[in-house]
């Protein structure tokens, strides 16, 4: 028991002591990068390139609650670090948020960034048939959306 509780306590120190356990510094970082447009507005999507690619993308869904809120790219790399380590290409998709879009609208924004990497892939140093898609919560129902049509 006494083991647990110092592998606990050594965990919670290392997670406070906001010192980066993974190549953080290294990941090139460009934000707010346009996908598409709609409504006289920007789709965009921060694109996360380890320093050590491996030649294929994720795309991760920025959804909760079919909202799809900007954070800073700084603070939400950490959120990718083990595919960051594993030389994933991250794309942090947000598309048109609920209430002003309906699921049906998400879902063709989550599409037009998946057409989107695909066309831009040597731009993005990937390749346009190896690229993955995951979320959680609404992000996860786009990713299945994406993963189940054609």
């Amino acid at each position: 028991m006494k083991q647990r509780q110092l592998i606990l306590v050594f965990t919670i120190a290392c997670l406070l002591s906001g010192k980066p356990t993974w190549s953080q510094e290294k990941v090139a970082i460009t934000g707010d990068v346009v996908y598409g447009h709609k409504d006289g507005l920007a789709l965009t999507m921060d694109v996360f390139k380890p320093p050590k690619a491996n030649g294929c993308g994720v795309l991760f869904m920025v959804s909760g609650g079919w909202y799809s809120r900007y954070i800073d790219p700084q603070r939400s790399q950490s959120r990718y670090a083990p595919l960051l380590d594993a030389g994933f290409t991250v794309f942090a998709v947000r598309h048109g948020s609920s209430p002003r879009y309906l699921v049906p609208e998400a879902i063709a924004d989550v599409r037009r960034a998946v057409r989107f990497v695909r066309y831009q892939a040597d731009r993005f140093h990937v390749a346009p048939d190896r690229l993955g898609v995951y979320g959680g919560s609404a992000g996860g129902h786009l990713s299945l959306m994406l993963g189940t049509a054609s």
